[in-house]
């Protein structure tokens, strides 16, 4: 079975299935590498992902091994596996023009990752260059906190404005609600150019100086 290609763990009575969770996408992402077809077949974890980039990256211990670095994907590939942030994937790997590990098709979701009540779904409303800052809108958010969520130029750089994302909340000195961690609600499969921009959003989603 695929469970036992990728090595479980075995754990004890009485723990917990985050911990279960947490302990197999651990062990199956270090796991030795299976060969299908005459081809390896890698098991990582979607890392990140930037929507604006159009790329993300998966880590992988038997990648990290042979090139030092985690593994550069594609949307288009992520977008048609359905993976998203946090899931355990399998994937074919090739050298890129650059000498860089890349993941080819066919990618394939192992196991989802568990979303916490602490994860929201909002939509990234706003962000100005100029004073470096943004916001996203929830619903959720807004009734706790009665405002929406403070959006920074570091975690912008992943996402759009219009974009529909999941998120975390960490709060200021004054309990004003900032976002922590922010990943698309859904990568999409097509509309990437080779480049890695997302061309059916050309024109859309630029910030309020005009620069996407």
């Amino acid at each position: 079975s695929r469970e036992g290609r990728l090595r479980r763990p075995a754990m004890s009575e009485g723990d917990g299935d985050n911990t279960l969770q947490h302990a197999t996408a651990a062990a199956a992402a270090s796991a030795t590498p299976e060969v299908d077809g005459g081809h390896t077949i890698y098991v990582g974890e979607v890392k990140f992902f930037s929507a604006r980039a159009g790329r993300g990256f998966i880590s992988c211990d038997a990648v990290r091994e042979i090139f030092g670095q985690d593994v550069y994907v594609h949307g288009s590939v992520l977008g048609k596996s359905g993976a998203n942030v946090g899931d355990l994937v399998s994937f074919r790997l090739h050298v890129n023009p650059q000498g860089l590990p890349q993941a080819q098709n066919p990618l394939e979701v192992v196991q989802v990752a568990e979303r916490g009540s602490e994860v929201l779904r909002g939509i990234v409303k706003s962000f100005n260059r100029q004073t470096g800052y943004g916001f996203v809108e929830c619903v959720e958010s807004h009734q706790t906190y009665g405002r929406d969520v403070y959006l920074s130029a570091q975690k912008a750089k992943s996402c759009y404005i219009g974009q529909q994302v999941m998120f975390t909340i960490s709060l200021n000195n004054q309990g004003m609600p900032l976002v922590a961690d922010i990943w698309p609600a859904k990568i999409e499969a097509e509309g990437w150019d080779a480049k890695g921009r997302k061309g059916k959003c050309k024109g859309k989603g630029k910030f309020k100086d005009g620069k996407s």
